[in-house]
C-alpha cells in the first residue's frame, strides 16, 4: 500500500517508492523489536498488535478504493522474465540467498542463531540478546517490505486487502521448511521448498475448483502437525524436556 501511494498519490518515480516501501517494513519492524526489548512482551502478541494497528491504518487512511495506473516500468519488470524464467522468481531467490548468506556467514546473523538457541550461553558469550531480537524483527520487517514490492509489481493494482491471504501461509512455509519457533535453526532452502509446495496447493486448488476452506484446513494441520512432531523430536527420554 506504501509503495503503490507513493507512486500515485505523492507522485514519486518508482525507485524511490520501491526504496520507501522497503524502508518502511523495516521501520515497522524495527519497532516491533524495540517494543518486545522494552515491554518484555512475547514477540507473537507485540507483531499481533501491530499487524491490527496497520490493518485499521490501511482501510482508515485510503478505505477500499483501489490503487492503480503505477508505474508502467514496474509491472513490466513484474511481468518479466529472463531466458524463461520470471524475474520475480530470480529477485525471490536472490533474497534467499541474502539470507542464507546472513545466517551462516555474517557475524551479527550468526549471534542471532545462538541467542535464539540458548540465550543464557549467549549473554555468557557475550552477545546481547536484546540486540539480537531487535535485528530479528528489523530483518523480518525489511523482508516483508521486499515481499510488499514483488506483490505490488505482480498485481497492477492494490487495495486495502492485498496481502490478507499471505498470512497463513508466511507461518506455514517456514514451519513446515524446519525452522524452530523456538529459535536457533533456520533453514532457508526448506522454507522455500515449503513455500513452493503450499504454492503449487493454491494452484491446484484453483485448478480443480477445491473448496479453499479444506485448502486452508489442511495447510493448518500440517503447521500443527510440523510443531508437534518437532518439540517430539527434541523431548528428552521419559518425556522431560
Amino acid at each position: 500500500m506504501v509503495c503503490a501511494w507513493l507512486m500515485v498519490a505523492a507522485g514519486l518515480p518508482a525507485w524511490l517508492a520501491v526504496v520507501g516501501a522497503v524502508l518502511t517494513g523495516a521501520g515497522i519492524g524495527l519497532v516491533n523489536g524495540l517494543l518486545v526489548v522494552i515491554t518484555r512482551i512475547n514477540g507473537f502478541i507485540v507483531t499481533l498488535a501491530t499487524m491490527t494497528i496497520i490493518d485499521g491504518l490501511r482501510y482508515g487512511v485510503h478505505g477500499t478504493a483501489t490503487y492503480q495506473g503505477y508505474s508502467h516500468d514496474l509491472v513490466s519488470l513484474g511481468q518479466d522474465s529472463l531466458l524463461g524464467v520470471p524475474v520475480v522468481f530470480l529477485v525471490a531467490v536472490a533474497v534467499a540467498v541474502g539470507v542464507a548468506w546472513f545466517f551462516r556467514d555474517v557475524t551479527i546473523g550468526r549471534q542471532l542463531l545462538a541467542s535464539g538457541g540458548n540465550p543464557l550461553a549467549a549473554r555468557l558469550s557475550g552477545i546481547s540478546n536484546d540486540r539480537s531480537l531487535v535485528v530479528a524483527h528489523l530483518m523480518s520487517g525489511l523482508l516483508a517490505g521486499v515481499a510488499g514490492v514483488i506483490v505490488v509489481a505482480l498485481s497492477g493494482s492494490v487495495n486495502a486487502t492485498i496481502g490478507d491471504d499471505l498470512l497463513l501461509p508466511s507461518f506455514a512455509a517456514p514451519i513446515i521448511g524446519g525452522v524452530a519457533l523456538a529459535g536457533g535453526v533456520v533453514s532457508v532452502l526448506g522454507t522455500c521448498l515449503a513455500a513452493l509446495i503450499i504454492r503449487l496447493v493454491d494452484v491446484a486448488q484453483a485448478q480443480y475448483s477445491i473448496n479453499p476452506d479444506w485448502v486452508d484446513l489442511i495447510v493448518g494441520a500440517v503447521v500443527l502437525g510440523a510443531v508437534l512432531l518437532t518439540q517430539l523430536r527434541h523431548a528428552k527420554p521419559g518425556g522431560a524436556k
